[in-house]
């Protein structure tokens, strides 16, 4: 699961300017709908995980609309290709703490509940500064085949109550498709 967190570090380091007009974003696929602050960018499926003899086993998606220097809102959805099981708690954990390491931010608050059904944590974080804050949420669901979803919002000081509206928006509205 590291390189989940990584690869939404990296999109929250790297992410390109965009026009903001709201989009209502569904994907059957990836199993969820978010209405982001604008016309979200999809990035193209990725290894993840692997197993003991190097194959990957999981495939990483990310959707994301940014704007540069102000805001990031992004979801990430991690699936497993194969069937098995995770440490559902553990995961919660581990990938939270993953996501504030990567950021350099400290969680300022945290509070398990569920998402359609599935173990969730969320949690707020902030820097040194306020120069990055934001909230979060991992969701895992455990079978048949594993998935872990991380929505994230992040935001500088160049934010304004508006961009920061338009983010708790974008968070409120993130939903898991039925079925899942």
């Amino acid at each position: 699961m590291r390189k989940l967190t990584a690869f939404l570090a990296m999109l929250f380091l790297l992410a390109a300017g965009a026009s903001a007009v709201a989009d209502s974003y569904t994907s059957s696929d990836l199993g969820f709908s978010a209405d982001f602050p604008g016309t979200p960018t999809v990035g193209a499926p990725q290894g993840s995980e692997k197993d003991s003899a190097g194959n990957f086993i999981s495939t990483l998606v990310y959707v994301n609309f940014a704007r540069q220097g102000v805001y990031v809102a992004a979801v990430v959805e991690d699936h497993y290709d194969v069937p098995g099981a995770i440490d559902v708690p553990g995961t919660l954990t581990t990938e939270r703490d993953n996501f504030l390491k990567a950021f350099h931010v400290e969680r300022t608050s945290e509070h398990d509940d569920v998402v359609s059904g599935h173990p969730a944590n969320f949690f707020t974080f902030d820097s040194d500064g306020h120069r990055a804050q934001g909230q979060g949420v991992v969701i895992v669901i455990d079978t048949p085949r594993p998935r872990i979803f991380i929505v994230a919002t992040t935001y500088t000081p160049a934010a304004s109550a508006d961009d920061r509206a338009a983010l708790d928006k974008f968070f409120a509205s993130f939903k898991l498709l039925p079925g899942w």
